[in-house]
């Protein structure tokens, strides 16, 4: 009866694990694509300013 609660507790640990490590890579994912969302506006915006600038004769 010990085994099985022991089995039980490691199979509940694992997927509570494999859960938060689960949210972790959602949430790393989720700010990787703001960060490239932000940083391509950012040289966007300072490509066209520089061009802008460039052919402002």
């Amino acid at each position: 009866m010990r085994d099985v609660q022991v089995s039980n507790d490691v199979f509940a640990l694992r997927n509570s694990s494999e859960n938060f490590l689960g949210r972790i890579k959602l949430r790393l994912s989720a700010s990787e694509l703001l960060f490239s969302v932000l940083f391509y506006l950012y040289i966007h915006t300072f490509f066209v300013l520089w061009i802008k600038c460039l052919f402002r004769v």
